[in-house]
C-alpha cells in the first residue's frame, strides 16, 4: 500500500511539472527596413524581434539562400533593452560560443544557442562582403525561463 502511493505521488507530480513545463515557440524575424531582405555584393541587413520582456530562452537560426556570386560574411546576434541602443551577445552575456558566424559560399544554416537574453529586442546583423547576392531569413526561438 505504502509502496502504491508513493507511486500516486510521484506520477501526480510528474503531471504536474509537465504541465507548467514551458512550449517553445518560433517567430520569422523582421527585416528593420522594408523589403530589406536580399543582400547585394557588400551590404547589410538587420532582422529584429521583439520578445515582449525578459526571461526568455533563446536560439536563432540563419537561413542563407545563395542567389548568385560568392557567399562570403559574417553574422551575429545584438541584444537591446529599448530596441535603439544595441550590445553584442558575446559582450551583453559573456557567450563567446559561436558569437560571430562566418558566412561560407553556399546556401546554408546558422544556429546560436544563447540562454536567457538579458534584453527584450534580439536582432540578427547580417554583413556580407565580395560580389554575391544572397537572401537571409533569420528565425528566432523562444521560451519562457520557468
Amino acid at each position: 500500500m505504502k509502496q502504491i502511493l508513493i507511486l500516486l505521488i510521484a506520477l501526480i507530480a510528474l503531471g504536474v511539472n509537465n504541465a507548467n513545463a514551458q512550449k517553445w515557440q518560433s517567430k520569422t524575424m523582421a527585416y528593420a527596413t522594408s523589403g530589406d531582405d536580399t543582400a547585394t555584393n557588400s551590404d547589410q541587413i538587420l532582422m529584429v524581434e521583439r520578445l515582449g520582456s525578459y526571461g526568455y530562452y533563446v536560439n536563432i537560426d540563419l537561413a542563407v539562400t545563395k542567389v548568385s556570386g560568392t557567399v562570403a560574411g559574417t553574422a551575429y546576434i545584438e541584444v537591446s533593452n529599448d530596441g535603439v541602443n544595441w550590445d553584442t551577445v558575446n559582450n551583453a552575456t559573456n557567450i563567446d560560443l559561436f558569437a560571430v558566424q562566418t558566412i561560407t559560399d553556399a546556401t546554408a544554416t546558422y544556429r546560436w544557442v544563447l540562454g536567457v537574453l538579458p534584453g527584450q529586442y534580439v536582432r540578427v546583423n547580417y554583413n556580407t562582403t565580395g560580389t554575391q547576392v544572397s537572401a537571409p531569413v533569420a528565425t528566432v526561438y523562444y521560451r519562457r525561463e520557468n
